[in-house]
């Protein structure tokens, strides 16, 4: 990542997680050569040329339609892929900093512990780091809450934004 600087040898400000690379490249439509279909070859009647032409028109204005759609629904679910990706890494990272936090509190507590002269310390002592737990499991709770909800709306946003798109009254 750019914005990481090395250390001593260590890489700081990177992130562990790397976005897998798609190669979205490989799903293309299949191209047809429209030009193979060559009406003046062939003795037909004026009326049946005319109707022939015309809907030769149509399936290919029809299909560059159906291509262009496919290809927006295609850019469409890589955004959303790669915004999902991303949301769940910082999901994952905002986990392991809490799991981090919750050891850390743990190995304190029990250094405080062994200092403790009496019952009524020990008992003080515990109820104080169980208060203080279920305050840091409601906080992040509500961390990983919004998080979820913030991913969950990002992810959305491409697809929803292609549906406003294609039905622009529907929105």
């Amino acid at each position: 990542m750019s914005d990481a600087t090395s250390k001593g040898g260590k890489t700081v400000g990177a992130s562990p997680f790397e976005l897998p690379k798609v190669d979205f490249s490989k799903f293309e439509f299949p191209k047809f050569d429209f030009g193979k279909f060559d009406l003046s070859k062939m003795d037909l009647p004026p009326a049946f040329r005319e109707i022939a032409d015309k809907g030769a028109a149509q399936m290919r204005d029809a299909y560059d339609k159906a291509k262009a759609a496919g290809e927006e629904t295609s850019r469409m679910i890589e955004e959303t892929y790669a915004t999902a990706a991303k949301g769940v890494i910082e999901a994952n990272l905002k986990a392991l900093e809490i799991a981090r936090a919750n050891t850390n509190a743990a190995f304190d507590h029990a250094l405080d512990l062994v200092g403790v002269k009496s019952l009524p310390e020990l008992v003080e002592k515990s109820t104080t780091y169980a208060r203080s737990r279920l305050d840091a499991l409601a906080k992040d709770g509500e961390e990983l809450a919004a998080l979820t909800q913030k991913v969950a709306t990002e992810s959305g946003e491409p697809l929803r934004a292609g549906v406003k798109k294609v039905f622009p009254k529907a929105g």
